[in-house]
């Protein structure tokens, strides 16, 4: 089961899950799981991991950077809209079986990579067994997410795999709110004051 995460330490935020709570009405960020990937002073960043780009797929970005993919590899998979900022920018998030030049480990087992090498590796077959392609990402500067989660726009979640790899994305917002046990519909926008 999942523990909400203490928020006051930086060093407690890369590699966790940033999860919307319900009342948050933004379009980009509405029932959003984002894996959030750095955060210092000077702000944090992350990559919404349920929000696909409908119709928009792997071959597209291979065949637009001119990428050939080895015709036995049968692997589409839609891409998925990172967050609002730099949109014309991929970022592929995957499992720790791929280590390229530029390759960060997130958390155990999850790696973050944004360069060609790794969608080559990914068009012939040999690159991470397990991974999503971000468009963009989503930012927060200086204190901005503290001063979020102190408004109740967030929960901050332990990151795991299962969740961040998963074969149906559109439910992981939902499912991380049953594996809580929390019905999303009856959290309340104000928080308690003792």
């Amino acid at each position: 089961m999942h523990k909400a995460e203490d928020y006051t330490t930086s060093s407690n935020w890369i590699g966790k899950f940033l999860v919307a709570m319900p009342h948050l009405d933004d379009p980009y960020f509405r029932e959003s799981v984002i894996l959030l990937c750095g955060k210092d002073e000077e702000g944090a960043i992350g990559f919404i991991i349920n929000h696909m780009i409908h119709g928009v797929f792997l071959q597209e970005l291979l065949d637009q950077l001119k990428i050939a993919p080895n015709s036995a590899v049968q692997t589409n998979p839609p891409l998925f809209l990172g967050g609002p900022l730099d949109m014309e920018r991929g970022f592929v998030i995957h499992s720790d079986d791929f280590d390229g030049q530029d390759t960060l480990p997130i958390f155990p087992g999850v790696c973050l990579s944004n360069n060609m090498e790794v969608l080559r590796a990914i068009s012939q077959g040999v690159g991470p067994k397990n991974f999503i392609v971000c468009m963009g990402f989503a930012s927060w500067e200086g204190t901005q997410l503290e001063t979020e989660m102190t408004e109740n726009s967030w929960i901050l979640l332990p990151a795991d795999k299962k969740t961040l790899f998963n074969k149906n994305p559109a439910t992981i917002w939902k499912r991380v709110y049953d594996t809580l046990k929390v019905d999303p519909s009856l959290v309340s926008f104000e928080g308690g004051k003792a």
